[in-house]
């Protein structure tokens, strides 16, 4: 086994054991209010779960995709439902595509846990089927959101 071999079984193990501790407990509230509360967003960013595959100088954990690929193992695993998939999708467009001060503005924040990311894509074709499955947003979500259009 080699070095990098031992350090990510070790982050699994650690990673298991947040989940197990921390999270499993949680699941019957966050199905009940339908989310995580942001507390259990900013333990995950201190556990070191948010954007571990994202670089130290954009305040991920400088870590291997391996990394962000056992973090979706375990939580699947466990049978948590819990959006640190989404969080490092929306950092991977962030890196590739944002200028240094969006990544310096936005990931350290999401990679605490302190700023939660989603992305809405849409295809100009689909217009009549979006038009058709209409979600309105409530004013306390409206006042969260950093953004709404549509």
């Amino acid at each position: 086994m080699t070095d990098a071999d031992d350090e990510l079984r070790m982050y699994r193990d650690a990673v298991r054991r947040f989940v197990d501790a921390e999270f499993d407990p949680r699941q019957p509230h966050w199905r009940a209010q339908r989310a995580p509360d942001a507390a259990d967003w900013l333990a995950a960013g201190r556990a070191g779960l948010l954007l571990p595959d994202v670089p130290q100088r954009c305040g991920g954990g400088g870590y291997a995709h391996a990394h962000a690929r056992v973090v979706a193992e375990e939580l699947a695993g466990a049978g948590v439902a819990f959006g640190a998939g989404m969080q490092g999708m929306v950092a991977q467009y962030i890196l590739a595509y944002g200028s240094d001060a969006h990544k310096q503005a936005w990931l350290p924040r999401m990679a605490r846990g302190e700023l939660v990311a989603a992305i809405t894509m849409t295809e100009p074709d689909l217009h009549r089927e979006a038009a058709r499955r209409r979600r309105p947003v409530s004013e306390p979500a409206r006042q969260r959101a950093g953004h709404l259009c549509g």
